[in-house]
């Protein structure tokens, strides 16, 4: 069987946002241009929160799947966001998704480039699943890295020069070639 997962973030106030509250398989969504991703990058761009994605069974899952607040994303899985709610890429621009806590950041826009289709966030960020079926194959280096990311910091930032010699002057790790998920 199959999980559900609803993506859930917190903001540095505790406030919880959570997306898709039917939830949704992980490959109804994870994929880059996808709706749900677009809508998930726009709340993290210039903006950091707390990410993780939840199945239904995982021990936190009662705080996120019962959790009712004021902004709680409502949309169906059948139901379109409007442009407003979707981050608007350019195409000029470097797209980063950064972990502030592990010093680490992926490529986006390269990763695109190079045609990978499987978003890293919903893997990274998954929480409590390491007994649980697993939807994509994946190489063993990767195996090593899911799950790492759920709870940390996350942000998407974006120049219209690459960033990665600035990361890396700073000590930022490039995990752009290491965190590639195949379908």
């Amino acid at each position: 069987m199959w999980q559900y997962y609803r993506i859930a973030m917190i903001n540095n106030e505790g406030h919880l946002k959570a997306i898709q509250p039917s939830g949704w398989k992980m490959l109804e969504h994870a994929y880059y241009w996808n709706e749900t991703m677009r809508r998930v990058e726009k709340l993290l761009f210039r903006n950091t929160w707390n990410c993780m994605r939840v199945w239904d069974y995982a021990e936190c899952a009662p705080f996120v799947w019962k959790a009712e607040c004021e902004d709680f994303e409502k949309k169906s899985y059948d139901e379109d966001y409007s442009e407003d709610e979707l981050l608007k890429r350019k195409e000029e621009w470097y797209y980063y998704l950064v972990n502030l806590d592990k010093k680490e950041f992926i490529n986006m826009t390269r990763q695109e480039a190079e045609h990978i289709k499987i978003h890293p966030l919903p893997i990274l960020c998954r929480m409590e699943t390491e007994e649980a079926g697993w939807d994509y194959r994946e190489s063993y280096h990767n195996w090593r890295h899911m799950w790492r990311r759920a709870w940390n910091n996350i942000s998407i930032y974006y120049w219209t020069l690459t960033l990665e010699e600035c990361f890396e002057k700073d000590g930022w790790n490039d995990m752009t070639d290491k965190y590639v998920f195949i379908e």
